[in-house]
């Protein structure tokens, strides 16, 4: 089966209008769709399409609703507009395209989604293969053997909800996923990080992340990252090497632990990462910490030796920073 591009932006539903969702769908359907369904026009039902009919409800359901899910699709090619399904505050909007679509139409493609980052205050976007987001974040052990894929490395541990089941342990995967306070949180091929991100992971330790084909900076508006060249190459050894070393260096996953086992922002004794919430010195209302080794790795506090600490204000800008040796380390 021929492989697909996953595109998803997140924003604030407040930035999601009837224009800018009507413009994205009009602007990635490369192809002719077939049919339609939202939650309001067609009672989540799918239904064949009627441009007139889809394009009266954008509107209704879009700005008239604090909650709406819309679709458009082909048999391979999706378009979807989300608001409010995952948390209130929080709208995606996301594609499916096609391996020929995509190497058509890829740099008007790639452009859209820095406009959107840009002009509609984007959170965080990701654009990787469909197929590997499948696998990479699939606990279903039976699909290995319904799609003949081999199980040799796989990781497994007992479902939390039916302890007699075996599921994969996904936490083994380079490119898995987590969503946290309704976002994205993981490491692909290609992620733009809006400045409301920040107040997770600050600008500049994005910016410091080198071992990857691109990392720019736009205009402090948003960083670009690409961490290999050939979105289709997701299995080579060296780019799963660099999905790994991307999450431990920005410290993707002990941000995810911190935030998902106390519900919110907190303190760790001995974390790779702090993160306080409080009023501080510069009038900010977050303080993050972050540990490193002798060789710039992230690491326990009780084994670092310099310690990067981070103010952050109400919008997650950041108000102050200051890199010191920590004293009496091991």
């Amino acid at each position: 089966m021929e492989d697909s591009i996953n595109i998803r932006i997140y924003l604030k539903s407040l930035n999601l209008t009837a224009e800018n969702a009507s413009r994205w769908i009009n602007s990635m359907c490369y192809f002719e769709p077939t049919e339609m369904i939202s939650k309001k026009m067609t009672s989540g039902k799918v239904k064949k399409f009627n441009h007139k009919k889809f394009y009266e409800a954008i509107k209704e359901e879009i700005e008239n609703s604090d909650r709406a899910s819309m679709m458009i699709k082909d048999k391979i090619n999706t378009i979807s507009i989300n608001k409010g399904s995952i948390r209130n505050d929080i709208a995606t909007i996301s594609c499916n395209l096609s391996y020929d679509i995509y190497e058509i139409n890829k740099c008007n493609i790639m452009e859209l989604v820095d406009e959107y980052i840009k002009e509609y205050e984007g959170i965080v976007a990701y654009a990787c293969s469909l197929e590997d987001m499948f696998w990479q974040n699939n606990e279903n052990i039976v699909m290995y053997d319904i799609k003949g894929k081999s199980k040799e490395e796989l990781h497994t541990k007992k479902s939390d909800i039916f302890p007699d089941d075996v599921i994969v342990d996904t936490e083994f995967n380079p490119g898995h996923s987590h969503i946290v306070d309704g976002i994205w949180f993981g490491a692909c091929w290609r992620m733009w990080y809006g400045k409301e991100y920040s107040k997770y992971i600050p600008m500049d330790i994005f910016s410091n992340f080198k071992n990857c084909y691109e990392n720019r900076l736009y205009s402090n508006d948003f960083i670009r990252i690409t961490l290999y060249e050939n979105l289709w190459e997701y299995d080579k050894k060296e780019n799963r090497d660099r999905q790994w070393e991307f999450r431990k260096s920005v410290g993707v996953d002990e941000l995810v632990s911190i935030l998902e086992n106390n519900d919110t922002i907190s303190f760790d004794i001995d974390a790779a990462i702090e993160i306080t919430a409080g009023v501080f010195e510069h009038g900010g209302i977050r303080l993050i910490k972050h540990y490193y080794n002798d060789k710039g790795e992230l690491i326990v506090k009780s084994q670092a030796i310099e310690v990067k600490t981070y103010e952050l204000g109400v919008e997650g800008q950041l108000l102050w920073s200051e890199t010191k040796k920590i004293v009496n380390s091991r």
